[in-house]
């Protein structure tokens, strides 16, 4: 049994996910802890694992008991998953009782999960659909055949984190000049936006006659995401697995913000492994409200 508290939103359970199944070799039971948006998401996951909701207010109660995990693992009486960051692989710590506990972090590495388990839970299709039936996943009711680019914008925690003088959230202009880019190579492409903030999508959509804001749930926008030809992402884990997905059956582009989530300090943040993902293009951010 592998004990995994879910930390972050879906694009991050999704990380962790993938990687837990891969690195499972032995088909152990999966228990996942605070998985809320994973299970809403995608509920097939529970044919091979449990779940344990984990509310806020009851967050005490896994800090107390994985102290209690971690003291065992230390006594080698369970095991311990952890990352070695430097060989960028997970580690297993052996214990005697069939019991191990992950505490590997985030995932987000390329190299550490298998982004098959992730695409095999989304429905068949191939690009995405613009006349499907009305209840059909994935359909939309817009017309033409162009080539389709998804634009991902999260708001939201972004406009104050990691820090409200540094966040996370780009500028407008930085989703415009992306757009430029795709249209210089793909002159009759037309964009669906997609944000956790309908408002500003609508607004950021509006006087643009190639572009639609879309709202629709996480998984239904994951699926378009990867039925689209390329995509504009923000700096976020469910971004990430949307051009990931996409990529499977085209080249892009996949445009994302250079040094992602600390793109404001012009480096990247040593806590993520995404540089080096192989289908992104990065492109530089310059703020309007800060010198270049």
């Amino acid at each position: 049994m592998i004990i995994a508290r879910s930390a972050g939103r879906l694009g991050n359970q999704l990380f962790v996910y993938a990687a837990l199944t891969k690195l499972n070799a032995q088909r152990e039971t999966l228990v996942l802890v605070g998985f809320d948006d994973l299970i809403q998401n995608f509920p097939e996951v529970l044919t091979d694992s449990r779940h344990i909701p984990l509310p806020r207010k009851h967050w005490w109660r896994w800090d107390l008991s994985e102290k209690v995990l971690r003291s065992l693992g230390f006594l080698r009486l369970v095991s311990v998953i952890t990352l070695d960051s430097a060989e960028r692989r997970l580690v297993t710590s052996r214990g005697i009782l069939p019991l191990a506990l992950f505490s590997g972090g985030w995932c987000q590495d390329e190299g550490l999960i298998d982004p098959h388990i992730i695409h095999s839970m989304l429905p068949a299709g191939g690009y995405l659909s613009l006349h499907g039936e009305s209840g059909e996943e994935g359909a939309l009711s817009v017309s033409g055949d162009d080539p389709m680019f998804f634009i991902h914008i999260r708001r939201g925690d972004y406009l104050t984190w990691p820090t409200p003088e540094f966040p996370a959230a780009l500028p407008e202009s930085w989703y415009q000049e992306a757009m430029d880019k795709i249209c210089e190579t793909h002159p009759g492409a037309r964009f669906l936006v997609f944000s956790d903030d309908d408002d500003y999508a609508e607004q950021f959509a509006q006087g643009k006659s190639n572009t639609e804001a879309i709202t629709a749930s996480p998984r239904q926008t994951l699926v378009l995401m990867s039925r689209c030809t390329g995509g504009i992402m923000s700096a976020s884990s469910f971004s990430w697995w949307g051009a990931q997905l996409a990529s499977r059956q085209s080249r892009g582009p996949f445009i994302a913000p250079l040094h992602w989530i600390t793109w404001g300090k012009k480096r990247w943040d040593d806590s993520h492994s995404l540089a080096d993902t192989t289908f992104l293009t990065w492109l530089p951010v310059v703020s309007p409200n800060r010198e270049s």
